[in-house]
């Protein structure tokens, strides 16, 4: 259970990275 929150956590984490980086990516290019 805990090892499974942790997971959820850390896939949410790179997720929302991901969308940063895209965001600044078509950000630059506009």
């Amino acid at each position: 259970e805990k090892d499974f929150q942790q997971f959820g956590k850390d896939v949410c984490s790179r997720v929302v990275t991901l969308e940063d980086s895209r965001k600044a990516l078509v950000g630059s290019l506009k």
